[in-house]
């Protein structure tokens, strides 16, 4: 799958529900994700008392797991809160590069924010 300038997002807001991912490459064996705009998202918000097992989890812009041979290139990163921009899971031969990674932190006084990044690869 090639996914070339778009925009991915912004998701709705779950916090404390789920972990979003925009983009997601699973068993991949190929693809490309460049000159994008791909807004992340947070889920570091406690889920509420009738969520069961909803802990505060990570969301991504882009998720590689199990990815392969796949090259993630020129993109920007934004959203509010978001908590990881590129997450990589096994996989091999991957290119992550030039990527900008900008974010606000979250609104949600409820949202811990451990995990929150700013920066580029």
């Amino acid at each position: 799958m090639n996914l070339t300038q778009s925009v991915a997002g912004p998701p709705h807001p779950l916090e404390g529900l789920i972990a979003q991912n925009a983009v997601a490459y699973v068993n991949t064996v190929a693809g490309t994700v460049e000159d994008n705009e791909i807004h992340g998202g947070s889920n570091q918000a406690p889920g509420p008392p009738t969520c069961g097992n909803c802990d505060p989890s990570n969301g991504t812009g882009i998720l590689l797991f199990s990815a392969n041979n796949t090259t993630v290139t020129r993109n920007t990163f934004v959203g509010l809160g978001t908590d990881i921009g590129v997450a990589v899971a096994g996989g091999s031969d991957n290119t992550l590069s030039f990527n900008t990674v900008t974010r606000i932190p979250s609104d949600n006084p409820d949202n811990t924010d451990p995990t929150g990044i700013t920066g580029s690869s």
